[in-house]
């Protein structure tokens, strides 16, 4: 069906069009929270090599949107953290949000 350039270019256009998609996504969440407090927990920060490391945090947060609505969700972070030329950055990030209790 696709050589190897077609299979190159069809996923470059694919992950083209995710980030435009998620762009999009990500602009109307921001728009639509005016202010979050986020409160970190049960920090554990491994080393996997001398510039990679992973961290894991519980947290919880408090959203308040554009019309004074509020959310507290709560949950579980992991990342992959790298030392750059800049510091410290995060490299990939995971959030995990607990169900609310009933």
């Amino acid at each position: 069906m696709f050589d190897n350039i077609g299979i190159i270019i069809y996923l470059y256009l694919i992950r083209c069009l995710y980030r435009k998609w998620l762009e999009g996504k990500s602009y109307r969440f921001a728009a639509q929270i005016h202010q979050v407090d986020l409160t970190w927990g049960n920090i554990r920060i491994d080393s996997l090599t001398p510039s990679l490391g992973v961290m894991a945090a519980s947290f919880h947060e408090i959203q308040i949107g554009e019309k004074g609505i509020q959310s507290s969700p709560s949950g579980y972070f992991t990342g992959v953290v790298e030392s750059t030329l800049a510091g410290w950055k995060l490299r990939d990030a995971h959030w995990s949000i607990a169900k609310p209790d009933k």
